[in-house]
């Protein structure tokens, strides 16, 4: 469609395709294959210095070469505490990729209310502003691309959480004629793989790229911003 451009984070709010209760289900269902099980507690601040502490050790050693041991230390709390809260380490991982996809569904859901508001911005402030969702979040999305690496098909949370922001699965299977499920997959392929996984590498990458490059981050993500109208945004396919 020529004169609109549909950004990865809001092409469902754009087009109305996003449906909060087969979200809402959608997220359950995930969290719920995973296993993740957490004791009911008032101690939240607890679980919290946990996450943050073991946000930063998978970032730096990855999961496999991160023990509880080294959360424990990082976040100044005994191991049997961390048992307390989390069945293991997996679980660990769970909760943090668990939080930026519930941080993702609450993103879309509050779009809701900004559609018209965000519709009228220019292309490339759409993507400046889901650039500083994604920035603030590079740790946790190191974490999310690393493992995806790792993961099988059906555990891979990075396809998951793209999912979650391209579509809501209940209704593309609720609509699925063969001539729209190749439209559909078609839109999944060039969003994913010239939408999501640029930013998300771009959020990751940008600094060391900056330092290499001897460019400021400022101009790269300008620069960034332009390849992307430019490429991306240009031609953007849309199932109706």
């Amino acid at each position: 469609m020529q004169g609109r451009y549909y950004t990865p984070f809001f092409f469902a709010v754009q087009k109305k395709k996003y449906n909060l209760h087969e979200t809402f289900i959608f997220v359950e269902r995930l969290v719920n294959k995973k296993g993740a099980t957490m004791p009911k507690t008032d101690g939240y601040k607890t679980r919290d210095k946990i996450l943050t502490a073991a946000e930063k050790i998978f970032s730096e050693k990855g999961f496999a070469g991160t023990s509880i041991s080294m959360i424990s230390r990082e976040a100044s709390v005994n191991k049997a505490l961390i048992y307390y809260h989390f069945e293991n380490k997996n679980d660990i991982i769970v909760s943090l990729i668990r939080n930026i996809i519930d941080e993702v569904n609450e993103k879309v859901s509050k779009s809701f209310s900004m559609r018209n508001t965000f519709e009228n911005l220019p292309p490339k402030e759409k993507l400046r502003q889901e650039m500083k969702f994604m920035f603030d979040r590079k740790k946790i999305l190191s974490i999310m691309l690393m493992e995806s690496l790792k993961a099988d098909d059906q555990d891979n949370f990075l396809f998951q959480c793209a999912d979650l922001i391209m579509n809501s699965t209940g209704r593309m299977e609720a609509d699925s004629t063969n001539e729209k499920k190749m439209e559909i997959d078609k839109f999944k392929v060039y969003e994913f793989f010239t939408g999501i996984l640029p930013m998300l590498l771009f959020s990751i990458l940008n600094k060391k790229w900056s330092n290499y490059h001897e460019i400021s981050e400022d101009r790269l993500l300008e620069l960034f911003t332009d390849v992307m109208v430019e490429t991306h945004l240009k031609d953007h396919p849309v199932p109706e």
